[in-house]
Formats: structure tokens, C-alpha cells, sequence
């Protein structure tokens, strides 16, 4: 609500986005569900940080860095992005969808797509892990994991198991890093207060 509003610019100035990305090519960052996503998404498209993919909702609020998924147009201009470059965000926690593994997040057996390893393959690029953590007033998306080239052509279940492994690792540390635990029972909350 509050990027509708005045406040907008002081809202995406509380994105601290410094994590090095010391890669000479582009890269695909792969962020988990967050609490933070429309405000880093605005930061992306008023910042030209990178390209988002996303659908539904997420294609108007992202703009013109979304990179709408399924058609061949959008795939050769994510390519042609990042192999000059540039980046792209790619949500890893997706459990569902075609073209999926099988691993294991928060104690449970799960299938898991393997976008995030497929692009970057695909692409030549390497793959960074990134958590967006609210601490003292501001919204930091600080870096995690860096899987080369080699890696994720190598074995793309290991690479999405390791990118899980990771978030979990981070989520169990902070769980307010992930959007479904704040999201999920306020969803609940807003159920039981409309009967």
C-alpha cells in the first residue's frame, strides 16, 4: 500500500542491495519467498536491477524487468540478458510445476522446480543464493551461495537441494526471512475474523 503512496521514494530507500556479485558475466539470483517482495520488486524496476520472471499479479508489478514466462521471445531476451551481463531473479522455494526434482526442505519431502538451475545452464551463468532480511530499519538482500557454471550443469537436483539447503538453513536462523511463515497464518487470522 505504502508504494501507492508519497512515501514511495522513502519506501525503496530502505533496499540495501550491496551483496558483491564479483562475476564477469551475468548471473541468476534465486531468492526464497519473502515478506519483502513487492517492495524488492519495486526497488528492481525503479533500479533496473535485474529481470524478474514472474506471472499472474507479479507481471504488472514488476513492469517492464518482468520477463514473462512460456514464450520463446522472452526466454531469447532473458538469454541474450544475461549472457551481456545482466541479472535475473528467480524465486527457488516452487514446489510444483513441470520439470521438477525430488528434495527435502523444512523436514519434509518435497518436489521442487528446477528453474532457477536450468536457466543458469542453460544460459552459461553462474547462480547466486540471496536473502532479503529486515535489520536495523532497513531491507538488506545480502548473498549467500555461489554455485560456477560447471556446477550447475553438472547435477541441477544437487544444485536446487543446495539452494533449499541453504534457505533453510537461513529460515531456521530468522524465520520471518520467509514469506509463508508471516503470510500463511495471517491468511488464517483474516479467514477466522470473516466468519
Amino acid at each position: 500500500m505504502i508504494l501507492r503512496t508519497p512515501l514511495r521514494l522513502g519506501t525503496l530507500a530502505i533496499v540495501d542491495c550491496t551483496f558483491p556479485l564479483a562475476v564477469e558475466t551475468g548471473c541468476i539470483i534465486a531468492i526464497c519467498h519473502t515478506p519483502w517482495a513487492r517492495l524488492l520488486a519495486e526497488w528492481c524496476r525503479v533500479h533496473d536491477f535485474a529481470l524478474i520472471l514472474a506471472a499472474g499479479a507479479w507481471v504488472q508489478r514488476t513492469g517492464h524487468v518482468n520477463v514473462p514466462g512460456g514464450g520463446l521471445s522472452g526466454l531469447r531476451r532473458l538469454v541474450r540478458h544475461l549472457r551481456t551481463g545482466g541479472r535475473a531473479i528467480v524465486i527457488a522455494d516452487v514446489f510444483a510445476g513441470s520439470r521438477c526434482c525430488p528434495v527435502h526442505f523444512l523436514g519434509e519431502d518435497r518436489i521442487a522446480s528446477t528453474l532457477p538451475a536450468r536457466l543458469a545452464a542453460f544460459a552459461g551463468v553462474p547462480l547466486l543464493a540471496a536473502v532479503p532480511q529486515f535489520q536495523d530499519g532497513r531491507v538488506h538482500l545480502h548473498g549467500g551461495i555461489r554455485l560456477g557454471v560447471e556446477v550447475v550443469r553438472a547435477n541441477q537436483r544437487e544444485v536446487i537441494q543446495s539452494l533449499l539447503t541453504f534457505f533453510e538453513g537461513e529460515i531456521r536462523r530468522s524465520p520471518s526471512v520467509w514469506g509463508p511463515y508471516i503470510h500463511e497464518p495471517l491468511n488464517r487470522m483474516s479467514a477466522w475474523a470473516a466468519q
